[in-house]
């Protein structure tokens, strides 16, 4: 929701404590997704990506990038190129699931 959104931002901007920041910079760039806000969970997951030297999380950003442009094909090799043992493979599946849903909605003829 808008609010959590911003209870977070607000959070974000108190917190000093990278363990902190980067779990509130994920909560936020979920929530963002849940939204539909594709372009500005992108940068969170960017920035997460910074804050914990993590490359998985760059993927994320590049999927929901990619489905904020309506690139599906690329929003969908980006989330598969997720780990799949990581904790944020749940996401790229989610991502996966959005993915299929929004051809769906932009071309009914491409869907299985």
């Amino acid at each position: 929701s808008n609010r959590a959104v911003m209870a977070c931002t607000k959070l974000l901007r108190q917190s000093s404590e990278p363990d902190v920041e980067l779990s509130l910079i994920t909560q936020r760039a979920l929530h963002r997704v849940t939204q539909g806000n594709h372009k500005a969970a992108s940068i969170d997951f960017e920035r997460a990506a910074e804050l914990s030297n993590d490359s998985r999380f760059l993927a994320l950003a590049s999927g929901f990038e990619s489905l904020a442009e309506q690139d599906f094909a690329m929003a969908e090799a980006s989330f598969k190129n997720s780990d799949a043992s990581s904790p944020l493979s749940v996401i790229a599946a989610k991502g996966l699931d959005l993915t299929a849903t929004m051809v769906a909605e932009v071309d009914p003829a491409l869907v299985d």
